[in-house]
């Protein structure tokens, strides 16, 4: 299957590439459809890049904390800066906002450039939002599918992209991480212990497990909501059954399949 030889990563797969192809994207998009897949493509380049620094990240600091175990039962008063891990922090922070830099061009194929601001994911959301909302009264605009889309991009900003795109550029523009080490720590029984090193007073790695998989699983909706606003009429975006995705594609990642279109009557409510 084409998605075995491009991409090893089932989640990333299934999120993005078997996620699109649920939903029918070449037909939607008809002479767009090529432009669409290369920014897809990109952005689960970058999403895999972003998975590359946790997967990094957890490594070395396994590595590190044996050795520091070691160590701290010799000289309980010898540390050293985690430079790796801070590598790989930085590095994985960049990725999540790279990748937002590159979701937002999805919209190019399907609204048309600049139309909404599709250069970066500016001002964590806010540039984009301002463009949707100006694009939504257009005639013939999709305004029930737009605000929908609009609705995602501020739920997540306030949930957790603001403040992570907020970490990322203190990092990389005002100052960088420092004293980011391995400390000894005395525990009761009198043994000398190692206390990882934090960030923001945070566990590090379940920090950065976290903010990917909420980073993932935006890229989805996101992806699905802007498609949503070329539908045809009488379409809509709703839950996918797990077994009927499941049916169709016949590989582990179609689990990650989790939006399909619904059909809808005049009467109804036009709801995502």
């Amino acid at each position: 299957m084409i998605l075995v030889k491009m991409w090893d990563d089932d989640e990333i797969g299934g999120r993005i590439f078997l996620q699109v192809q649920n939903l029918f994207a070449s037909a939607i998009l008809a002479d767009q459809k090529d432009k669409f897949f290369i920014h897809a493509f990109s952005v689960m380049h970058k999403l895999t890049a972003t998975k590359y620094h946790l997967k990094n990240y957890e490594r070395i600091e396994k590595e590190q904390y044996d050795r520091a175990k070691r160590q701290f039962k010799r000289d309980p008063n010898r540390t050293r800066e985690a430079f790796e891990l801070i590598f790989e922090l930085e590095a994985f922070l960049f990725q999540v906002k790279s990748s937002l830099d590159m979701l937002v061009k999805l919209l190019i194929p399907i609204i048309g450039k600049d139309v909404v601001g599709t250069r970066t994911y500016k001002d964590e959301g806010n540039h984009l939002i301002k463009g949707l909302t100006r694009f939504k009264d257009r005639p013939g605009s999709n305004s029930d599918a737009i605000n929908t889309l609009i609705g995602l991009i501020e739920a997540n900003r306030d949930a957790w992209l603001k403040t992570v795109v907020q970490m990322r550029d203190e990092l990389n523009h005002v100052k960088g991480l420092s004293d980011y080490r391995f400390n000894p720590v005395r525990l009761p029984n009198g043994d000398i212990g190692v206390q990882k090193p934090r960030f923001r007073g945070m566990e590090t790695l379940d920090f950065m497990r976290l903010v990917y998989e909420k980073n993932l699983e935006y890229h989805q909706d996101f992806m699905v909501f802007a498609l949503a606003v070329k539908a045809w009429p009488g379409m809509v975006v709703g839950p996918e059954d797990a077994s009927r995705v499941k049916a169709i594609f016949n590989c582990e990642a179609a689990k990650y399949v989790k939006w399909c279109w619904k059909l809808i009557l005049p009467h109804q409510t036009n709801q995502a």
